[in-house]
């Protein structure tokens, strides 16, 4: 796992895995290596606690670039 500061160490670069789940409809995330580890999701709707449309649509736009299972385009 790549983790790496920024040259004015401001940020860092950790790993990203994300898949499209059709049965909740939601995008899931994975950032790996500890301490960066987490587990998300990213809902297209702006109720649901997790919702960001904006970034929904940037994931799942990704995810048919790269021929991976992906919500339709609206």
């Amino acid at each position: 796992m790549k983790r790496a500061k920024s040259g004015r160490g401001r940020s860092i670069e950790i790993g990203l895995k994300f898949w499209y789940d059709a049965d909740d409809g939601v995008i899931h995330l994975r950032g790996e290596g500890s301490p960066a580890s987490f587990l998300s999701t990213v809902s297209p709707n702006p109720k649901h606690k997790r919702g960001h449309p904006h970034l929904f649509k940037h994931l799942a736009k990704a995810l048919r670039t790269a021929g991976a299972p992906a919500p339709e385009s609206e």
